[in-house]
């Protein structure tokens, strides 16, 4: 079987694995690469120390140049498919591209398939952001062969070599003609066209849709013309790196090593040619008479300017990115770390040296004094890091200042600069992630706290003294005065080593009650400032809230949710700025919305009241979740730089054109005459429902959901309240005997002319077309009502066909795989049977790393109340 055969499908799924087996093999090479270069990255140091430092700026500004003209290509070749993607994105886009390109076979081209977001997020279409990044690779091949054929024929009229360097030119000239082939038969729709688009019916779709995209001519050139420009800078980073160990160099010899090792680069398969362009730029440097050593020095430098310099950047383009998980885990890693090498550092043994140095400048107190304020910084660090995972500001404050105290402490308790120098560094992270911590703590409670710690503190000095003044000399074998009680009893509250040494049992107690206080105080004062601010619903005025919240459903209600919106397990947010309200709940220090707000229509009124909101969690330490929004507002929560996730979809159906007729329906025709020739009937009762009904209809409400080992999920959907379905339209299935079996509930909808259900139960020993009888008798109730349509509900993780980034295929794999999903599978199946229109519902988030957090705040929202 070939390789195509092994990776066709079957029923929609992959035969071959091909994506788990790529990123295993690309963790293995990133192993192995990072091993090969140890001894480089260990060599950079010395090689630098000798090196002019007019040259090293030179060479590290060229590189800076070279990022921004790479950006500026992708610029251009977008503006060639009449697109446009601003230069911040240019520059995320080529420095991401080219950092995962290390990884991946063939990087320079394969990594132009990632990262699509970037230029998603402004509007181009895949289509267009495939094209230009093909003219990206194809124009950056173009520019090499015209730099490289008239190097390479130098090469050989005066240096006499002809070797692999010539082979891989050759290559590259036959690689752009055959893309440049590639390029006009596919515009053309000629045999490349028709050979790519028979190994499979999508790729042909793609193909066609390149074919008919205009390309402006002119920026084509533009593009070729700064590439040009990018190979230019390059020999010039070359020559600086020259420069800068040997000035006696030539630009010849630079111009010739560049096109040699870039040419190895090109056709490099993986690494991006690691090794093989230093072999083969040291080669060309020994011809123009550098040494060995020389020629690997300067070939070193070179590669820090264009290849370390770029790896670096793109390391802090991931970090820096909006939303990216490391940017909010890495400061709690980095505390949690610092927090250990503190406390190992305080309980390892001090370098002597360094000890006989700092004892000639401070007191030995001060040194132990010093060593002992270290290992507790490490403890509080280490649950520090913890709370900083949550995001709470509190958090991130007590870890900067102990950071910096712990530096401090570092030098002063054995002159341990390696674990100064680490802490400072984790000082600088955390300042410069500072947004990343929003939640707040409650000022009550750490007003609360710190009084009661003085409190406490006052009680162990008035204790701690008068005992130690009043103490008999048999106890310590000291006569404390007064100034000797105070001092012994802040070093002991405060856990430092007094230097006591207890003789009898009563004064060991006595140092311990001390030695409690402290750290009841000091944890009792850490909790409070740790703690994040708890929310806690507002019993006055809810009455009018609601009231006020039903009037604006009646007059601007516009989803199909808008009656759970006002149901009560809600909150309710008015703005003082315009009418309306936002229903939400809260979890998890989450502030989790059902849709949008209820307000008047226009944007200027949305946006003040989202606005009012997203300031009012903020001021209660709470971030924000958008739940089931639809597709046509996310562009209202881009312009605030938010994420959406799609969660799922709405089935619609329009009762005016459904039938029962056809083989699609046969099912359903089944399960009606089944039920109808067995003497089951369909009852429609108008509010009030009485009482007994109520009564049969919550025995089988029960029963279903213990049949289903499930409890009462609320949210966006309601649950069995008796007062509420009393005042609702209700369809009941009824057996022979006039037991009822099966029954579901009109709820208010917020859209004209569509009809929602909310409850959908029978039970579990019915048939299963009970339910099938039931949606078919309300969709004819529908139609003779007049509504056009009847809004099924949502079926959640369902509809992700295309996952557009790494959230959504996680989504559809669990979906898809995990068995613990399969009700929301079965229930996918059960509103196919009626051919609705599926509309996406989005969850809107703020950071990427709330989504470890989100599933199990909607979990809590979710959840009935225990009566």
């Amino acid at each position: 079987m070939s390789f195509l055969g092994w990776i066709k499908k079957k029923n929609g799924r992959d035969y071959f694995y091909w994506r788990e087996i790529l990123s295993v093999l690309f963790l293995l090479i990133g192993f192995y690469f990072f091993r090969e270069q140890r001894a480089e990255l260990a060599r950079m140091p010395a090689t630098l120390q000798h090196a002019r430092p007019v040259w090293l700026l030179s060479g590290t500004l060229l590189g800076l140049c070279y990022i921004a003209l790479q950006a500026f290509m992708y610029m251009a070749c977008f503006s060639a498919v009449q697109a446009r993607i601003s230069f911040k994105s240019a520059v995320e886009l080529f420095l991401k591209r080219n950092l995962i390109g290390i990884f991946l076979p063939a990087g320079g081209v394969t990594s132009q398939a990632f990262f699509t977001s970037i230029t998603a997020r402004q509007g181009v279409s895949h289509t267009k952001t495939g094209l230009a990044s093909y003219l990206f690779v194809a124009l950056g091949i173009a520019s090499l062969s015209l730099v490289g054929l008239p190097v390479i024929f130098f090469l050989i009229l005066d240096k006499g070599v002809a070797g692999k360097e010539v082979y891989s030119l050759l290559i590259l000239l036959a690689l752009t003609f055959l893309l440049g082939w590639i390029t006009l038969s596919i515009y053309k729709k000629g045999w490349w066209f028709r050979r790519l688009g028979a190994l499979s019916p999508g790729l042909e779709l793609i193909l066609s849709e390149i074919s008919v995209q205009r390309i402006v001519g002119s920026r084509v050139w533009l593009a070729l013309a700064v590439s040009l420009l990018i190979e230019g800078t390059g020999i010039l980073q070359l020559f600086a790196a020259m420069q800068a160990l040997s000035p006696a160099i030539s630009l010849q010899a630079a111009l010739l090593g560049y096109t040699v090792a870039t040419l190895f680069l090109v056709l490099s398969p993986f690494l991006k040619g690691i090794g093989v362009i230093e072999l083969a730029l040291i080669y060309i440097l020994t011809l123009y008479g550098f040494d060995a050593a020389g020629a690997a020095s300067v070939t070193l430098l070179y590669r820090c300017f264009s290849f370390w310099l770029l790896v670096l950047a793109g390391l802090v383009s991931f970090l820096l990115s909006r939303g990216n998980l490391l940017l909010r885990i890495f400061p709690a890693v980095m505390i949690f770390i610092l927090g250990l090498v503190n406390l190992v550092s305080g309980l390892s043994p001090v370098v002597h040296w360094r000890m006989r140095l700092i004892r000639s400048y401070l007191p030995i107190g001060t040194i132990h004094a010093s060593n002992d304020f270290v290992i507790a910084a490490g403890v509080v660090l280490v649950v520090t890091a913890a709370f900083l995972l949550r995001g709470l500001r509190a958090a991130w404050v007590i870890a900067l200042l102990v950071s910096l105290l712990s530096m401090v402490g570092h030098i002063f308790k054995a002159i341990d600069y390696e674990e100064a120098i680490f802490t400072a560094l984790v000082a600088v992270v955390l300042m410069g992630t500072r947004s990343q911590y929003p939640v707040k703590s409650s000022r009550k409670r750490i007003t609360a706290g710190i009084k009661i710690a003085l409190l406490i503190l006052l009680a162990s000095l008035v204790f701690g003294v008068t005992g130690f003044y009043f103490l008999d000399k048999v106890h310590f074998g000291i006569d404390f005065g007064f100034s000797r009680s105070l001092g012994y009893t802040l070093q002991e509250f405060v856990l430092l080593d007094s230097g006591l040494v207890p003789h009898t049992r009563f004064a060991k107690g006595f140092l311990r009650v001390i030695n409690v206080m402290g750290v009841g105080s000091l944890g009792f004062l850490f909790y409070t400032l740790i703690r994040p601010l708890v929310y806690r619903r507002s019993g006055s005025g809810e009455e009018a809230q609601f009231a006020y919240a039903r009037s604006m459903v009646q007059q601007y209600g516009s989803s199909a949710v808008e009656y759970f919106k006002i149901y009560p397990d809600k909150l309710i947010f008015t703005s003082p700025r315009t009418e309306g309200f936002v229903s939400y709940k809260v979890a998890n220090d989450f502030a989790i919305t059902l849709g949008m707000p209820v307000c008047p229509p226009d944007p200027s009124s949305i946006s003040r009241i989202m606005d009012d909101f997203e300031r009012h969690c903020h001021e209660h330490g709470l971030r924000t979740a958008w739940y089931r929004i639809d597709e046509q507002r996310l562009p209202l929560f881009g312009e605030r730089k938010r994420h959406a996730l799609l969660i799922g979809q709405e089935a619609i159906v329009d009762v005016r054109a459904f039938t029962l007729e056809g083989k699609r329906r046969q099912n359903l025709r089944t399960a009606r005459n089944y039920l109808v020739k067995r003497g089951y009937s369909l009852k429609i009762l108008e509010p009030p429902v009485p009482a007994n009904i109520l009564q049969q209809m919550k025995a089988v409400s029960e029963d279903w959901l213990q049949h289903l080992n499930r409890t009462e999920m609320i949210f966006s959907q309601g649950m069995f309240l008796e007062a509420e379905l009393k005042q609702q339209v209700t369809f009941l299935l009824e057996a022979p005997d006039g037991r009822i079996v099966a029954f579901l509930n009109l709820v208010p909808d917020g859209r004209p002319l569509e009809v929602r259900y909310d409850l959908i139960r029978k039970l579990p020993d019915e048939y299963a077309g009970c339910l099938d009888y039931l949606m078919v008798g309300l969709i004819d109730y529908c139609r003779e009502k007049g509504y056009h349509y009847l809004n099924m509900g949502m079926a959640p993780m369902s509809g992700i066909e295309a996952p557009k980034n790494m959230q959504e295929r996680t989504l559809k794999f669990a979906y898809e795989k995990i068995r613990r999903f399969a009700h929301y599978r079965g229930l996918r199946n059960f509103k196919e049977k009626f051919d609705p229109v599926w509309e996406n519902k989005y969850l809107v988030y703020d950071h990427h790393f709330d989504l470890l957090l989100l599933p199990s705040a909607l979990q809590k929202v979710m959840e009935a109340p225990v009566e």
